[in-house]
């Protein structure tokens, strides 16, 4: 059977016509069993365990764009070293923690403390990676191939890192806690941050880079208005008297510029970082609550004219 039958088969039945109208579909997939073999020769995932992989994640995130365009963000070597490590096939892991080296002990230095150390932080982020429990499949398995495996293990490290230390932290909170009074000890005031920072140090840089880019998509009068409103704290009514318009026309014009801006900062940054939807998500979940700080002051760097379309 050939690579694009077998994908076809383990498709859903509502997916199968566009699979089937991708004419190089065939040759796409034999290309990334190719890049793939290339990477990892010594990892013996079979080919048809690699093309049912590919099908059954398409199943899950196809709602979110075309097939073309998904097998366009497929990584086949990450894929390929993924799923040895999820088969448990031998020298998967261990290639995997040596390829990863540097960010798993970057992880570990930033987390690592007194009450967990190193060793314990490895242990865990391992276990949550690659064992499956009666409850839970092992983490290894949601990754989909779409954007780079290590952008995947640096946000799936710190969160696994993030949710040890507030359990560690809930539990001296509990022994400490006297009987019958309210609790003393409470989760750190950074740890709420722990996340943000990570990503600021991870991503700033490629952030600016996207948002400075898709301000550059807007309208010099949406970038003013945007400005205009964020920056000089200016209020829908002033807005409207500004550009003689009624204030929920300037609050719409707002909303529109603001909701561009957004979209274009999140292809940009996708694109750049070649993160698939799922897994920027999980970043913005991350950084949302300050989003809106860094709009405003990044629009402050900008160089149009306040008052020019005024």
């Amino acid at each position: 059977m050939s690579h694009s039958a077998l994908f076809l088969n383990h498709l859903t039945e509502e997916l199968k016509p566009e699979a089937q109208a991708t004419e190089d579909l065939q040759h796409r997939l034999e290309q990334m069993l190719q890049q793939a073999q290339e990477k990892w020769p010594a990892l013996a995932v079979p080919e048809p365990h690699f093309i049912t992989a590919l099908a059954e994640r398409w199943n899950t995130t196809a709602r979110r764009q075309s097939l073309e365009r998904w097998l366009d963000y497929v990584q086949p070597a990450d894929f390929r070293l993924a799923l040895a490590c999820g088969l448990g096939l031998p020298g998967g892991i261990e290639a995997f923690e040596k390829a990863y080296k540097s960010d798993i002990d970057r992880l570990l230095r930033r987390y690592e403390g007194p009450t967990l150390p190193a060793e314990d932080l490895l242990q865990s982020l391992r276990e949550k990676l690659f064992v499956s429990t009666p409850t839970r499949a092992a983490k290894i398995h949601s990754y989909s191939g779409q954007g780079y495996l290590q952008n995947w293990l640096r946000v799936t490290g710190t969160r696994t890192f993030i949710d040890m230390l507030r359990s560690t932290s809930k539990r001296q909170e509990k022994e400490l806690q006297p009987i019958g009074d309210t609790p003393f000890l409470n989760v750190p005031d950074d740890l709420q941050d722990m996340e943000l920072d990570f990503l600021k140090r991870e991503y700033r840089g490629k952030f600016k880079e996207a948002f400075a880019a898709a301000a550059q998509s807007l309208t010099s009068h949406q970038r003013n208005l945007l400005r205009q409103h964020r920056v000089f704290k200016r209020t829908v009514e002033q807005l409207g008297k500004l550009y003689s318009v009624h204030p929920s026309t300037a609050s719409r014009r707002v909303s529109k510029a603001r909701e561009a801006l957004l979209m274009a900062t999140r292809q940009e940054f996708m694109n750049r970082l070649k993160l698939q939807q799922q897994e920027f998500d999980s970043i913005m979940d991350m950084i949302r609550s300050r989003l809106d700080l860094s709009m405003t002051r990044l629009l402050q760097s900008a160089t149009d004219d306040p008052a020019a379309d005024a």
